[in-house]
């Protein structure tokens, strides 16, 4: 008889653990799913407002010239000026080259100056160069108006809006890529002999 109330407590006991355990469990396995689904919410969260602030709006664009493949003619650097202006960065590059060269070598000095100094800003100083305005002159060099040869480049990744209206070359202007080359200036071209 000892032996059946025994029996019969051990498994009430058996049959009370076993339904705390159940409850237990339960109860684990909720919150970890609560744990769980909280920490999906605050990774997703996380990524969002990464993607916004680093997302590809957020990096800087920047614009170079392809390397030319001729060597580069004769020229001499005379000034690069740093223009900022509209929370643009913006350069001005005075180039002194040999008087009388054809139109192809002043055009080729022009791709050589800008493939330069915007690789050595850009890449080199890490700037975000946007426009930039080159200007050639013969070695009879009298004053900044009176230059042989120009060109103006903008970045590729800069929109319309954003363009100086004095990057609007215009007239007989040659457009090639993001680069206006422009070879006849009118100052030098009202001067009489």
């Amino acid at each position: 008889m000892q032996d059946l109330k025994f029996r019969e407590r051990k498994e009430s006991l058996n049959e009370e653990t076993t339904a705390l355990g159940r409850r237990l469990r339960m109860a684990i396995s909720s919150e970890r799913k609560k744990v769980y689904w909280w920490s999906v919410v605050l990774l997703a969260v996380t990524a969002v407002v990464i993607g916004f602030l680093w997302g590809p709006k957020g990096r800087k664009q920047v614009g170079t010239v392809v390397m030319p493949t001729l060597p580069a003619p004769a020229y001499r650097l005379l000034a690069v000026r740093e223009m900022p202006a509209q929370r643009q960065e913006r350069l001005t590059i005075m180039v002194l080259v040999k008087s009388g060269m054809p139109q192809e070598s002043l055009r080729l000095v022009l791709d050589w100056v800008l493939y330069s100094v915007l690789d050595d800003y850009n890449r080199h100083k890490g700037r975000n160069i946007q426009v930039v305005w080159t200007y050639l002159y013969e070695d009879t060099f009298v004053s900044s108006a009176r230059w042989r040869a120009m060109a103006v480049w903008v970045n590729p990744y800069l929109p319309v809006a954003r363009w100086p209206d004095a990057a609007r070359v215009g007239g007989d202007a040659l457009k090639e890529g993001a680069v206006q080359y422009d070879f006849t200036n009118p100052v030098t071209a009202t001067d009489t002999p």
